[in-house]
C-alpha cells in the first residue's frame, strides 16, 4: 500500500487512511520483533581464544562464541586497535579465524592488548598476550671437546668429559644433550651441568653467542678403547655431533683450550651431514668443506687434515700440494679477541672408495697441544 506523503490543511483524516497508518505499523513491529529475536541481533560473545595463551604476531587464532554477525558482513575485529581485515576459510557467525596484525613496539616478553570483536549491535572485548613474531631459528652449534679426568681411564672406573659449547643460533634455544658409548648402559653415562650437578633433564639453554660447559660422566667398561658420542640438539640448528674414541689404561692429555674448530660451511651444500658428522662425496667427485678455526691467544699453528681409516680417499688444500698449513696468530690478530679464520679442505672420493673416517687437526705448534674435529667420510653413487 501506498500513503500519501504529504497532508495538506483542511484534509479530512478518512478511516481508511488510519487503517493503512496502523497495518503499516503492525507490519514493521513485526520486522523488528524478528529482528530482536534472531541471534545475530544480540551482542557477540566471546567464549573462547584458541590457542590459549600467549600468542605470536602472525600465528593464526580462533575466536569463539555466538553472534559475530558473520553471514551479514557485520562482524569488526581489532587488536590493539589494528583492524583485522581478512578471515580465513571456515570462518562463520560462532568462529572467527584470522591471523594476528602486525604490532609494533612489541617488547621480547610481549604485552597484553585488546581483542575487540563488534557486529550490528555492540562490543566484546577480551585481554589478549603478544609476543613478537616468532622467527625459525638457525645458525650453528660447536661442541668441543677440552679434557678428561682423570687422564688415565680406568675400567670400572668413573671418568668425567669436559666439552665447551657455545651457540652461533639467531635466537635463544633450548638443546637436548645425549651421550653413548657402545656397550655401556644408559645408567653408567651421566649428564653434568656447568657446576657438576646431574643434569637429569639433558637440556641446556643458550642465548646467542652464549658458551657453557657440559660435562659427562662414563663408569667405562674393560677393553682396549671405546668411543664416546656426544651431540647437542635443537631443531633448526646445525650441531655436528662429537664422536672420539679414548683409549683404556693410558694418559689422555688435554685438547687446546685457547682454541675451537667447528664446521662453516660445504660446497655443495648436501656434502656435509650435520647429524652426523658425515662428509658425502659421490664416487668420481670433490667437495670443498669449510672449518672455522677461533683462537684466544698468540701462537703458531698447523692445520690439517688427516684420513685415519677407509680408502679410495684424498684430501687437500685448495690451490696447494698437501693439506697441511703452518700459521702464525699474533697480537694484532687479538685485537679485539678472539681472532677467526676460515680453513677450507678439498675431498675427493676416488673409484673404490669406502666408508670412512678423518680428522681436522688444529696443532698448537708453541704449546704442543691440539683441537680435532672428528668426521665421517661415506662414498655416495655418482
Amino acid at each position: 500500500m501506498a500513503l500519501p506523503t504529504r497532508v495538506n490543511p483542511g484534509d479530512l483524516i478518512r478511516a481508511e487512511l488510519m487503517n493503512d497508518i496502523l497495518a503499516l505499523l503492525s507490519a514493521l513491529d513485526g520486522r523488528v520483533t524478528t529482528l530482536e529475536s534472531s541471534p545475530t541481533s544480540h551482542g557477540p560473545v566471546i567464549t573462547a581464544v584458541l590457542p590459549a595463551g600467549a600468542v605470536h604476531v602472525g600465528d593464526e587464532i580462533q575466536v569463539l562464541g555466538p553472534n559475530f554477525g558473520f553471514s551479514l558482513g557485520s562482524q569488526r575485529v581489532s587488536i590493539a586497535g589494528i583492524s583485522v581485515l581478512s578471515f580465513k576459510s571456515g570462518s562463520n557467525d560462532q568462529k572467527l579465524i584470522f591471523d594476528i596484525p602486525i604490532i609494533s613496539d612489541l617488547p621480547a616478553a610481549g604485552r597484553q592488548v585488546v581483542l575487540s570483536v563488534t557486529n550490528q549491535t555492540s562490543t566484546e572485548e577480551r585481554d589478549l598476550q603478544v609476543l613478537p613474531k616468532q622467527i625459525a631459528i638457525s645458525g650453528n652449534l660447536d661442541v668441543n671437546w677440552r679434557s678428561v679426568r682423570p687422564q688415565i681411564i680406568k675400567p670400572g672406573a668413573a671418568a668425567t668429559f669436559e666439552f665447551r659449547v657455545q651457540s652461533r643460533a639467531t635466537q635463544p634455544a633450548q638443546y637436548q644433550i645425549q651421550a653413548t658409548i657402545p656397550g655401556v648402559a644408559p645408567n653408567l653415562i651421566q649428564i653434568l651441568n656447568e657446576d657438576g650437578s646431574e643434569n637429569t633433564a639433558s637440556v641446556m639453554n643458550l642465548d646467542p653467542l652464549q658458551q657453557s660447559i657440559l660435562r659427562v660422566r662414563v663408569v667405562a667398561a674393560p677393553g682396549a678403547t671405546f668411543t664416546l658420542t656426544t651431540s647437542v640438539t635443537a631443531p633448526g640448528v646445525i650441531a655436528p655431533l662429537d664422536a672420539r674414541s679414548f683409549p683404556i689404561q693410558t694418559f689422555v692429555p688435554d685438547a687446546d683450550s685457547s682454541t675451537t674448530l667447528s664446521f662453516q660451511q660445504a660446497i655443495p651444500v648436501a656434502a656435509f651431514t650435520a647429524a652426523t658428522n658425515t662428509v658425502n662425496v659421490p664416487v668420481g667427485g670433490a667437495a670443498q668443506i669449510t672449518m672455522q678455526a677461533t683462537f684466544s691467544k698468540v701462537a703458531v699453528f698447523d692445520i690439517s687434515v688427516v684420513i685415519t681409516a677407509g680408502g679410495g680417499w684424498t684430501v687437500e688444500l685448495p690451490g696447494a700440494p698437501a693439506p697441511t698449513q703452518r700459521f702464525d696468530i699474533k697480537e694484532g690478530d687479538l685485537k679485539p679477541p678472539p681472532a677467526q679464520r676460515p680453513l677450507s679442505f678439498i675431498f675427493k672420493a676416488l673409484t673404490g672408495a669406502t666408508v670412512g673416517k678423518a680428522e681436522f687437526r688444529l696443532d698448537n705448534v708453541t704449546d704442543n697441544t691440539h683441537q680435532v674435529f672428528p668426521i665421517d667420510l661415506a662414498p655416495t653413487a655418482a
